[in-house]
């Protein structure tokens, strides 16, 4: 008895070993799994902050282009870039489009009946676009005041929201996301319509882009052109670059230009970047804009 359990040890022993080196191979597998798909995204996360430097200097590229092309007369305001190949820069393709201030309708200035008229537009409820098209008025103006549908500071105070009118003009286009009830789906179709730039209480309809003439129910065939000074100085240029693998990514500039002026030709009122797809994914996610789905 005595024999044979000592014969047993050793097989038992050698059995625990190999167990133990079994399970030293399989930490050591999922360790160096783990170290490799580390590495993979740290990779792909360089990779992609690489891309996303070069897309900004690619998109830049393509306003500067433009400008030159403008300054030099080579393109003409109000013309697309129709090339059938666009430009490329460090891999990227670029693309631009221009459009006038003066086409645009301005938030500071515009007329009540105006801004209703492109809200009704915009908007499936009218009541809805009765309501928001009288905020934005009362935020704008300067008094307490409160029109039929709007809203001033005491309500806002009551509604808990975190901003309050200023009762000024505004500062700048994003920022008719404070109002009262703007939603993020209407603001995106708004936004491309609307600017504080042109100084106008009405809209240039030569130069407006084809949004605003929908919003207002106008039809025409006729060929987008900048008629005066004005509407061929101030102007919206916006550049997309793409490449493949790459998401992309916009630039949306206001120029005012100074062709005059030879040290400096121009000047730059706005600069923002976007990347296109990831405002839409967001807004696919939210109810649709008006009446009891508006943020209170």
């Amino acid at each position: 008895m005595r024999s044979e359990f000592h014969r047993n040890v050793p097989k038992k022993q050698h059995g625990v070993a190999l167990l133990s080196v079994l399970w030293v191979v399989i930490i050591l597998s999922l360790l160096a799994g783990s170290l490799v798909a580390s590495q993979r995204y740290s990779t792909d996360t360089t990779r992609q902050w690489l891309y996303q430097a070069q897309a900004r200097y690619a998109a830049e590229a393509a306003v500067h282009l433009t400008l030159y092309n403008l300054l030099s007369h080579q393109l003409q305001p109000g013309s697309e870039n129709t090339e059938e190949e666009p430009p490329t820069y460090e891999g990227f393709k670029l693309y631009s489009t221009i459009y006038s201030e003066a086409g645009k309708a301005d938030i500071n200035q515009i007329s009540d009946p105006l801004l209703r008229k492109i809200m009704q537009g915009l908007v499936d409820d009218p009541q809805w676009a009765d309501t928001i098209t009288d905020r934005i008025l009362d935020w704008r103006d300067g008094d307490e005041l409160v029109r039929l549908n709007g809203a001033e500071r005491r309500d806002y105070l009551q509604a808990d929201h975190p901003f309050l009118p200023t009762n000024q003009p505004f500062k700048s286009v994003a920022e008719l996301q404070r109002v009262m009830g703007m939603t993020t789906a209407l603001y995106l179709k708004l936004q491309p319509l609307v600017t504080i730039y042109s100084g106008q209480n009405s809209i240039d309809m030569a130069a407006a882009r084809p949004e605003l003439l929908e919003a207002m129910g106008i039809t025409t065939n006729q060929t987008r052109r900048f008629f005066n000074a004005a509407s061929s100085r101030l102007l919206e240029i916006s550049s997309q670059v793409e490449k493949p693998g790459f998401s992309g990514m916009q630039l949306s500039s206001t120029i005012a230009l100074q062709p005059g002026n030879i040290r400096e030709p121009f000047h730059i009122l706005a600069w923002d970047y976007t990347v296109p797809g990831l405002t839409e994914m967001a807004v696919s996610l939210l109810p649709e804009q008006g009446g009891s789905h508006a943020t209170e």
